[in-house]
């Protein structure tokens, strides 16, 4: 796997640099000049979903610096059945561009759609435990939904200036989600 540098690196002399992923330094790695890469060779595939942090040491006129780099996306969602990244991206044309940005929106969207969901998203296994329901359409929909509702108020506050992450308003799964996670039944009514 390659690991480019940081731009703030690119005019200086780098000698050496090396990675470190999910807070282990791989044992085969090199740094190629020329390209300005780190390239290593994990040892193993990662075992369990969600974000691992990847940093680079860089040694440069005669210091070290590290630098976090954009960390590795993990998904889990390829076995679970949820969203992933590509087809979110496919379905979501103004989705963010940075990997990391887009699996925290779809995770919270996730969980928000499954915390509705109750014992509706589980079933009971073999052992007694509860195993995940296989999300429906109408759930993946939901969850894309919820996630571009998170999106959007990190971007926008109600008098329509720009906000940031870090001043989110959110609000609850808006009626139309919850109704394509929990469709409500209508019962006709005779007489009257």
């Amino acid at each position: 796997m390659a690991f480019p540098l940081p731009d703030e690196f690119h005019d200086q002399m780098v000698t050496a640099a090396t990675v470190t992923v999910g807070g282990t330094v791989p044992a085969e790695q090199s740094f190629d000049t020329e390209t300005g890469e780190v390239v290593a060779t994990l040892a193993s595939p990662f075992a369990a979903a969600g974000l691992v942090r990847v940093s680079v040491t860089v040694t440069a006129g005669g210091g070290h610096v590290s630098r976090e780099l954009e960390p590795i996306v993990v998904e889990s969602a390829l076995l679970d059945g949820w969203l992933t990244l590509e087809t979110a991206r496919r379905l979501w044309p103004d989705a963010p561009d940075e990997d990391e940005a887009l699996h925290v929106l779809l995770a919270a969207a996730r969980n928000a759609c499954v915390a509705w969901l109750g014992g509706r998203a589980y079933v009971t296994g073999e052992g007694g435990d509860e195993v995940p329901v296989t999300p429906s359409s109408d759930w993946r929909q939901a969850q894309l939904m919820q996630a571009r509702a998170i999106w959007q108020a990190g971007r926008v506050n109600r008098d329509g200036g720009e906000l940031g992450l870090d001043t989110i308003q959110l609000f609850p799964l808006n009626r139309d989600i919850r109704n394509l996670l929990i469709p409500k039944t209508r019962v006709p009514r005779w007489g009257r």
